[in-house]
């Protein structure tokens, strides 16, 4: 079921008609001991909660492609449970 929402913040305004998730990207400054910026990902559902998220990343294209890694997945993933 597709649900319609829309996602605003102080720069853009994103319509994410027809879709249940979308991927975010953002960026955030180090710890103390290396300020300098790096770039995250996160999966977020319809309702904007947090589903999945990503490590850092110095580039904002390795970020991008770590996403594009997670988007290349389907069901036929093997799930691992090691607990």
């Amino acid at each position: 079921m597709h649900q319609l929402c829309s996602f605003q913040s102080p720069k853009l305004t994103i319509n994410l008609k027809g879709y249940t998730m979308y991927f975010e990207i953002y960026s955030s400054t180090g710890l103390l001991n290396n300020p300098s910026i790096q770039w995250r990902w996160r999966l977020k559902a319809a309702n904007h909660e947090i589903i999945a998220s990503g490590e850092s990343y110095y580039n904002k294209a390795d970020c991008q492609h770590a996403i594009n890694l997670v988007k290349s997945t389907n069901a036929s993933t093997p799930v691992i449970d090691r607990g």
